[in-house]
């Protein structure tokens, strides 16, 4: 029954303080191991009122609780750099929404006066970025443009100079329709 209520109690606070996996681990398999020990161990009660303290503790017990025992330490260690760590922040932020404040009120109409400017700074450098794409878009499709015009006139000249043939090409064909929508959709 101790057992028990000792282990339902230490996993109560591994859950609550939520301590990094490698001490939960330690922590979970030397309890599981003490309870193993002490349920199988010489077929005796559970009870701690048969409890002899003559009976010396079975080593291997010993050493799980020197585990767990270095393993707690360990985690008030942290326990207390975690509280240290957050006491240190909490200051700090303090501080900075003091200085802010003090900023704010100092500069405020300052801030106020300047913010249409640095608005409309944000807004041209996003219409500068706009105009960039826009301008990459435009050179991409004048090339296409241009190529295209190039392979239609190449087809026509093509077809010009064996007008007398009447003979089509369906490869050439097929690459003059998709030049010509190409400079269709291009313009």
């Amino acid at each position: 029954l101790f057992v028990f209520l000792f282990y339902f109690c230490f996993t109560d606070v591994l859950f609550k303080f939520s301590l990094p996996l490698p001490y939960c681990n330690a922590l979970n398999s030397s309890l599981s191991f003490i309870i193993l020990i002490m349920d199988t161990s010489n077929g005796q009660d559970n009870d701690t009122s048969n409890y002899n303290e003559e009976d010396s503790l079975d080593p291997r017990i010993q050493l799980e609780l020197e585990k767990l025992n270095s393993s707690t330490d360990n985690i008030n260690k942290l326990e207390i750099e975690l509280d240290e760590a957050n006491t240190t922040f909490r200051m700090l932020m303090a501080e900075a929404s003091r200085r802010l404040k003090v900023r704010a009120r100092k500069l405020g109409s300052c801030i106020d006066k300047a913010r249409p400017f640095y608005e409309a700074l944000n807004m041209s450098k996003q219409a500068q970025q706009q105009c960039q794409i826009a301008a990459v878009k435009y050179q991409r499709a004048n090339e296409i443009h241009q190529a295209a015009k190039e392979t239609v006139a190449l087809a026509e000249a093509r077809f010009l100079s064996k007008q007398h043939e009447w003979k089509f090409d369906s490869a050439w064909q097929e690459m003059l329709n998709n030049a010509i929508l190409k400079v269709f959709f291009m313009k």
